[in-house]
């Protein structure tokens, strides 16, 4: 006796079988958009992804922008650190999804987390040259996870369509290598003690003055 299919099966996605008993997971498009999977928990977990890629996005770009002292940047810092892991974490579940195509995916995420954590612990540990340390592991975070979403989404964005795949890669480590280079290279003066010191009193200060407030 063959049992009917659960309707909500395909809130799940999977690969066919042999006797074609499996649900496949097809492509969609959301306003146009190609979507490359149809499955309820795809597009669920995707509608979390999407909003987090972008508050990624602008809370790095405020941290790069904003003057390396205690208020703005710290606040986008972290805000940008807990956006990415959640990013991250939902990546990984959406690369385990269609793991075949998707599961280079993974690896960035675990790289782009990866390198913000150790910017992260060597800025809060005070790591001996932690401002280098935290320069280039923020920067090299937010390059990899530029170059995750266009080596993902490159072939189906106008003009990045018609580039080799090679260049989703190139172009995001090209330009986030220049710029962590040039903001060494600005702050060279900035690494010794003394400005360290006076960076850790203006934040105790203005931790004091949040507390009292």
């Amino acid at each position: 006796m063959r049992w009917p299919r659960a309707s909500w099966i395909r809130f799940w996605p999977s690969t066919s079988d042999a006797r074609g008993d499996g649900v496949t997971c097809q492509p969609t498009s959301i306003a146009g958009f190609p979507i490359p999977c149809d499955a309820g928990a795809f597009l669920a977990l995707l509608a979390v992804h999407v909003p987090l890629g972008i508050v990624c996005v602008v809370a790095g770009l405020t941290a790069m922008l904003a003057g390396k002292r205690a208020g703005l940047h710290p606040t986008a810092g972290t805000t940008y650190y807990w956006s990415l892991a959640v990013l991250c974490l939902t990546a990984a579940v959406l690369a385990a999804m269609r793991w075949n195509e998707d599961a280079h995916l993974l690896w960035l995420g675990a790289v782009t987390f990866g390198l913000a954590t150790t910017a992260r612990l060597a800025r809060r540990h005070r790591w001996k040259y932690w401002m280098p340390i935290h320069i280039v592991g923020m920067g090299g975070s937010y390059t990899v996870m530029i170059a995750a979403f266009y080596v993902d989404n490159g072939k189906n964005l106008p003009l990045w369509r018609e580039l080799p795949a090679l260049t989703y890669w190139l172009v995001p480590a090209s330009v986030g290598t220049l710029l962590i280079v040039r903001a060494l290279w600005r702050r060279r003066s900035l690494y010794a003690p003394g400005f360290v010191r006076e960076l850790d009193e203006e934040e105790e200060l203005l931790r004091s003055k949040n507390r009292d407030a």
